[in-house]
């Protein structure tokens, strides 16, 4: 390292590196050093500063840089030595007036002539050693003109002129008092001026100005310290109630998300991707007494569309640049494979829009099968289509086409309209339907692997009918053969068992539950049930039974029985055909189906005690509970009636009756004088295996097995003895009893003379009943008597012989006399 110019002038002149010249500053030397008391203080000095201030990180770095020298002490850190002044610059300056602020100081140190020089103060005295530090400071660190922003900058107030020079004075005799202003250097080296406390730098005599510092400026300045130390102080305690708010705020908004609204905030949240289906369980079967399913259920489904996300298809869905597929154009392809017309899909998904611009599930189409399913699904392979949907949903079917059509019913887009289907619908038959839930994408797509099943569904129970689906069958065969042969309106048969189980309940004409509406509607019930008629002379066999119960009557006994009962009055009663008297027995004028020896026969009988058997028969009452079923109940007060109806009801007229009221007063009759309810449904087998059977009344007996065997006999003669030859059946003794019904046209208008309804009930093998048949013919047109009901009934006994293999009666009917003689 070269030496410094102060070392060559010194080595030069031989002048000591302590020497002083008086009046100038002190020149620091190479080894120069401070005296140890010097030395001593000056530490001491620092340290108390430092316990009193705090150290600034200027400073801190000035000091990682720019090692600090050893520091004068007391007077000598002002920048002076403690007997100098401070050298000040002197120049030239402009006249100022003698009284104006500064004269005297200027005065007192411009030189003569106005050259600027350089005025120093008295150095110190002899022997006083000049500390080098200040020189070699000067040495390296070049001298720049003070910048107000600087220093600001290093929190130090800008230089300024100072004003009076006997301030100079006063701080060179070392004065230091709390608010005593102090001298600050302006010297071209930051970081000599930079720092305070111990770590300001010593400033020398080569300052080329000074200042003097108003009094209150250190006491402002600690002020300010104090004022920055304070708001340290509570700047971290502001810090953390910040910190605190924001963190507690932010806690009661997760707990109002995640605990207060949590299920209100998950149900909109799922109201917007989410979306439920119903799943649809599979309907009940509806099957015969054999297993033969009358109606069942298939694989259909339902075709599905979210309105709001129908759009036109373009690019961004996946289609070729500059291919455009528009919402009409996709109707029409779902049209084409489901035959609807594509205008109606799109008002209704406008409607659905207009009436719910948020709709996302409307049913275009029911009903598809397995060949539209496959290819709708072809269609959403082609086309990016995730707002159409596919919904399983099967359908009811009924293989048996027409077979208990009138019986089973049909279903309804809304739900069971007809027959079994209604009637049995939510006992046994309707399925539990579920749901589901799934998340939809942003064209409504459903998110693969969201479905989640949120209630499952159950399936039908299956119902199990007394119906023999092959014995229907052909009873309705026979029914319609009759009809078109006789041209009646329509016909019935009913068959059913001695226990009360239905075996046939034929009608026609019917109704397909698989098209419903190619049948009139007229003819959607079951006539049986339904039908209300006067049941004519088949009801004759009633007010035997209660003659022959109540002792008046025996199978024998005699009388002479005009064709006319004219009695004083309004009363008429009168035989079908005009005769004269007849010397019948009581067999006779039941098997002559004579009005007028009924009610000869009934004179010893009141008329409550008869409706009291009617009562019992079941009449008055529903039978099975049928859907629309009529059950004309019986009058309250027989005995109020009029005389003429009071007649009328020993031979079936001025009373209502059903078709099936009417079978079970016979099934009494043949079942040994008991009668039970009658059985439309044997069981229902549910989901899970569990087998309920419909509850049953409790038996009623009607009348005595002796007189039940006592009609049953009477009622062979009418087969035997009627002069139809195709009423008997060989070998086999049949019951039965025929009856021509008039038509009530209204109450007032009276009966149609013309037309008839002709019918015909019996019981067989009579000396062994297993079966009741029952037909009917309505209104037949080339034969208005019950000798058009004979022929059906006999073909519909004989299929049954065949059907079940009835083995032939071994007994004779016994001989029971139809007149009497003297």
């Amino acid at each position: 390292m070269p030496p410094s110019a102060s070392e060559v002038r010194r080595e030069r002149t031989g002048e000591h590196p302590h020497a002083v010249r008086p009046g100038a500053p002190a020149r620091s030397g190479a080894g120069a050093r401070a005296p140890p008391s010097a030395r001593r203080a000056a530490a001491a000095h620092r340290a108390a500063r430092a316990e009193r201030r705090p150290r600034r990180r200027g400073a801190r770095r000035a000091r990682r840089h720019h090692p600090r020298p050893a520091r004068p002490v007391d007077g000598d850190r002002r920048g002076r030595l403690r007997d100098r002044e401070p050298a000040v610059d002197v120049g030239a300056a402009e006249p100022r007036a003698a009284d104006a602020p500064g004269a005297a100081r200027r005065a007192r140190v411009a030189p003569a002539g106005g050259a600027r020089r350089r005025v120093a103060r008295d150095g110190p005295g002899p022997g006083e050693r000049v500390p080098a530090a200040v020189d070699r400071c000067r040495a390296r660190r070049p001298r720049r003109a003070p910048h107000a922003a600087a220093e600001r900058r290093r929190g130090r107030q800008p230089a300024r002129r100072q004003r009076d020079p006997a301030g100079l004075d006063a701080r060179a005799a070392g004065a230091r008092r709390r608010g005593a202003g102090r001298a600050r250097a302006i010297s071209g080296d930051a970081s000599a001026r930079g720092g305070r406390g111990t770590d300001r730098r010593r400033l020398t005599a080569d300052t080329v100005r000074t200042q003097r510092i108003r009094p209150h400026a250190r006491g402002g300045a600690v002020a300010k310290r104090q004022r920055t130390a304070g708001t340290s102080r509570w700047r971290p305690i502001v810090t953390g109630i910040v910190v605190v708010a924001l963190v507690g705020a932010c806690v009661v908004r997760l707990v109002d998300i995640q605990l207060v609204r949590a299920d209100a905030l998950n149900a909109e949240a799922a109201g917007r991707v989410g979306a439920t289906a119903p799943i649809h369980g599979t309907r009940g079967d509806i099957v015969d007494a054999n297993g033969t399913v009358l109606a069942g259920t298939v694989d259909r489904w339902d075709l599905t569309i979210s309105p709001q996300f129908v759009h036109d298809l373009t690019e961004r869905d996946g289609l070729e640049p500059g291919e455009v597929v528009t919402g009409g154009q996709i109707f029409e392809r779902l049209a084409a494979i489901t035959g609807d017309d594509p205008l109606v899909y799109q008002a209704a998904v406008d409607a659905a829009l207009q009436a719910n611009p948020e709709s996302d599930y409307l049913v275009l189409a029911t009903g598809l099968d397995g060949t539209q399913y496959q290819q709708m699904r072809d269609l959403q392979q082609e086309l990016p289509i995730g707002f159409v949907t596919l919904r399983s949903n099967p359908q009811r079917v009924y293989p048996s086409g027409a077979v208990a059509g009138n019986l089973v019913g049909f279903m309804g887009t809304d739900g069971p309209l007809a027959g079994l289907e209604m009637t049995e619908d939510q006992s046994c038959l309707a399925p539990e339907p579920g749901e589901q839930s799934f998340e939809r994408g942003a064209d409504g797509t459903p998110i693969p692997g969201s479905t989640v099943v949120t209630e499952e569904s159950a399936d039908g129970g299956e119902l199990q009918l007394t119906i023999d689906a092959d014995v229907q069958f052909q009873a309705q065969q026979l029914a319609e053969q009759y009809r078109q042969q006789y041209q009646a309106q329509s016909a019935n048969v009913i068959v059913a068992r001695v226990d009360g189980s239905l075996v046939a309940v034929a009608q026609t004409p019917t109704v397909d539950p698989n098209d419903p509406a190619a049948t009139d509607a007229a003819d959607y019930g079951a006539f049986a049930f339904t039908q209300g008629l006067e049941p004519g002379s088949i009801f004759k066999t009633m007010a035997m039974a209660a003659m022959l119960d109540l002792g008046l009557v025996t199978p024998t006994d005699e009388r002479t029985v005009p064709w006319r009962y004219d009695p004083d009055g309004p009363v008429r009663v009168s035989d079908a055909h005009s005769h004269p008297d007849m010397p019948w027995t009581a067999t006779g004028i039941l098997v002559n189906s004579s009005n007028v020896g009924m009610v000869d026969l009934a004179q010893g009988m009141s008329r409550d005690d008869y409706f009291d058997y009617l009562a019992r028969f079941g009449f008055g009452e529903p039978t099975v509970g049928f859907p629309g079923e009529s059950s004309f109940p019986l009058a309250a007060d027989p005995s109020g009636l009029d005389a003429q109806t009071q007649l009328n009801v020993l031979f079936g007229q001025g009373i209502q009756v059903t078709p099936m009221q009417m079978v079970g007063a016979y099934q009494a009759i043949a079942n040994g004088g008991v009668r039970q309810d009658l059985r439309l449904v044997e069981s229902c087998t549910l989901a899970d295996g569990t087998v309920v059977t419909p509850e049953q009344g409790d038996d009623t007996r009607v009348v005595s097995e002796h007189t039940a065997d006592e009609l049953l006999a009477m009622m062979e003669h009418v087969v035997t003895d009627y002069g139809a030859v195709t009423f008997p059946i060989p070998g086999y003794r049949v019951a039965a009893k025929t009856g021509t019904a008039e038509v009530v046209l209204d109450p007032a208008a009276g009966y149609d003379p013309v037309q008839r309804i002709v019918t015909t009930a019996g019981v067989f093998p009579a000396d062994d009943p297993q079966f009741v048949v029952y037909v009917q013919l309505n209104l037949p047109q080339t034969e208005r008597t019950s000798a058009a009901a004979i022929p059906l009934f006999h073909d519909m006994v004989s299929l049954l012989i065949r059907e079940y293999d009835i083995p032939p009666s071994t007994s004779q009917a016994p001989d029971l006399p139809l007149e009497w003689t003297d």
